[in-house]
């Protein structure tokens, strides 16, 4: 009930073309694509991948528990899940030209959104 599966997008809000995807088995999208990240000789380097989503959201879920404590690992679930932004336009289905709505791609249908994330966890409107 608290496991989160992460595509990738762009920064255009398009599915990655490298990304799982399955609106059963993935939960929310989070950018990465040219993601700017260490690498070992205190250098940097823009990578994509699911591996470079997956830290955006788990990183969002960290600043939830972490400014609001006695929320359960579910219920930062569901608050990551009901407040990602819903691209307008459709994105390509990965490795597929066939145009979906995200909404096809993921449970959530949308991108991960830690300001609107905080906002529901502290009960601003």
């Amino acid at each position: 009930t608290n496991w989160i599966t992460v595509g990738a997008s762009d920064k255009a809000g398009m599915a990655a073309e490298f990304s799982n995807y399955g609106n059963t088995v993935v939960n929310i999208f989070a950018p990465g694509v040219a993601i700017y990240s260490t690498i070992p000789g205190s250098k940097y380097m823009s990578w994509d991948g699911t591996s470079m989503a997956a830290p955006v959201v788990s990183g969002v879920a960290a600043l939830l528990r972490s400014y609001f404590p006695k929320l359960s690992a579910v219920a930062i679930k569901n608050i990551l899940l009901q407040t990602v932004v819903i691209p307008n336009a459709k994105t390509y289905q990965p490795g597929s030209k066939l145009l979906v709505p995200l909404s096809k791609l993921c449970s959530s249908g949308g991108i991960v959104n830690a300001f609107a994330a905080v906002k529901m966890a502290a009960g601003v409107r």
